[in-house]
This record gives structure tokens, C-alpha cells and sequence, in this order.
């Protein structure tokens, strides 16, 4: 068993690069979890040993493996355990997991999500995105919940075979800012009478962040339906900011809902608390 250990100065509980190879080069794959004294950083409790465990796709800076503290912290608080996925072989370490949890900030997609593809750009632009759609068609093939976050949301959409564009100005036509630091970036129109509406007590509108440059491309209605994705949600502009499909145990969030988790915002927390629930059924 490894463990991560919080580092103030990152805002992260990490691991270094070491340790993982060190692990890796035997061909084995780390078991990668939270120390008592992670739970009591974060003033929460340990979570039951019976309760469902959920993959956590690992970021990486510095020489370190890396966990966001308000992702951890929003997940931790549903009573979820939690194994910490790195690059080696992810689909192999997320099989005995009930659930996927993919966060993303900056990292460069595959190619051939987008709707202009570069001639001569390898297949994966790196270990990260490589690592991010081994876990996600895993857990597809088993039918275990997802939930995508930021560019976790886009991979997923992605692999479902949705089109994504790097340019969202050419969507948005400039009427929003999507690249913004504040908390309260813009609203997004729920669309009602949906499984996402019910998560958020029909609430027709939310106040969300925003810092992201590229955007899903809400496809032709026969693709949506052929693939069974249901978008929940719009930005002012119409550029897509929650899809999914309640059938598939699939929800994708284009914001940050664990940014939100510190202010002790309960309907923003609910979107981790049906990862939760959904794990808890498997």
C-alpha cells in the first residue's frame, strides 16, 4: 500500500514521481490511498471500509503525483474511498473500483476528438491523456459510474464520440468570458425536466466558474440519440456545460463543483454526492 501526503505548499496531497516508478519498474501497479491523518487535515472522517472505492485519475506536478485538496475534500466528504490512479496501466488499477471520478484542468486532448484534426500529431499527446481513455472506456465496458470534470468531461464526451472545438470563441461568438478567476464566472440555463434538474431540485439556473478555451460541440440530433447523450445544461451563449446519461451512470460537469465544496454550497456537493449513491448501487 502507498499513501499520499499533504503538501501545503502545492494544496495537494501527493506522492513523488519516485516512489510510483520505483513501484512500477517491478511491473506492478501501486495501491494508492489516504492516510488517517490526510482525513484529519481535511477535519472529516475516515470513511467505512466497506464503502464503495472510486479511481481518481492522478495529475502530476513538480516531481509529484498530485491530488487537488478540494477535489479530495469533495469527495471525501460523500464517505467514498478513494484509490489514486497514475499512468501505468490505469484500466488494470481502476478494476476493482466502483466508480471513476476523472478531474482535468491544462492538458492536451487526443486528436481525433476535435473537429479540425492536425495532420502528424501522434495519437495521445501524452501519458496523461493517454491514461485518461484507457480509464474511461474501462469503466464503460464494465458499467460503472463516471463523473468528468473540466477536461474530464470532455474526454468522456469525446469518447462517446462527441466533437470538441479549441477555439471557443467560434462557438461563443465573444458574448462570455470563458476563461475567468472568479468563482461566480457566469450562470448556465438547466434544462428542465431532466435527471440533472431533479439533482439540483429543478433549479433553473446556477451560478458556476469557468476556465477552459475549448468546448463540447452539441452534435446533430440523430448522433446525440445514436450515442445516448442528454446535455443538462448552457451557458448565456449556448456552449454546453453538463451532459451525461442517468442510464449509463454518466454525468459531465464543464465547471468546477469541488471549487465550490469549501463555501459549503449542498447542491454543488450533490453532483459528488450521485457518484456516491451511484457506486453504492453497482
Amino acid at each position: 500500500m502507498y499513501y499520499l501526503i499533504y503538501k501545503q505548499e502545492l494544496q495537494a496531497f501527493c506522492i513523488t514521481d519516485t516512489a510510483v516508478h520505483q513501484c512500477e519498474k517491478y511491473g506492478m501497479s501501486p495501491n494508492i490511498r489516504l492516510l488517517k491523518s490526510s482525513y484529519e487535515v481535511m477535519s472529516l472522517p475516515q470513511p467505512d471500509k466497506d464503502a464503495p472505492t472510486v479511481a481518481f485519475l492522478l495529475g502530476r506536478i513538480k516531481g509529484y503525483y498530485t491530488a487537488d485538496f478540494n477535489c479530495v475534500y469533495a469527495l471525501s466528504k460523500t464517505g467514498l474511498n478513494i484509490r489514486f490512479i497514475t499512468y501505468a496501466q490505469p484500466n488494470y488499477q481502476i478494476s476493482s473500483c466502483q466508480g471513476l471520478v476523472l478531474f482535468g484542468w491544462d492538458y492536451a486532448l487526443p486528436e481525433k476528438y476535435y473537429d479540425e484534426v492536425r495532420e502528424n500529431i501522434p495519437e495521445y499527446p501524452g501519458i496523461r491523456s493517454r491514461a485518461y481513455v484507457l480509464c474511461v472506456r474501462e469503466a464503460l465496458k464494465r458499467h460503472i459510474p463516471i463523473l468528468g470534470i473540466g477536461a474530464g468531461a470532455q474526454i468522456v464526451a469525446g469518447e462517446l464520440g462527441v466533437k470538441i472545438s479549441r477555439d471557443i470563441d467560434k462557438l461563443s461568438k465573444g458574448k462570455i468570458c470563458h476563461k475567468s478567476d472568479k468563482l461566480n464566472a457566469h450562470c448556465v440555463d438547466i434544462v428542465p425536466e431532466t435527471f440533472f434538474s431533479k439533482l439540483m431540485s429543478d433549479q433553473s439556473q446556477l451560478w458556476v466558474n469557468s476556465n477552459h478555451s475549448s468546448a463540447v460541440i452539441i452534435p446533430p440530433k440523430k448522433i446525440a440519440e445514436k450515442i445516448g447523450l442528454n446535455f443538462y445544461a448552457f451557458a448565456p451563449d449556448g456552449v454546453p456545460e453538463a451532459w451525461g446519461n442517468e442510464e449509463k451512470k454518466i454525468l459531465c460537469i464543464q465547471w468546477h463543483p469541488e471549487e465550490y465544496t469549501l463555501h459549503k454550497d449542498e447542491k454543488m456537493q450533490r453532483i459528488f454526492g450521485w457518484l456516491a449513491d451511484t457506486a453504492c448501487a453497482h
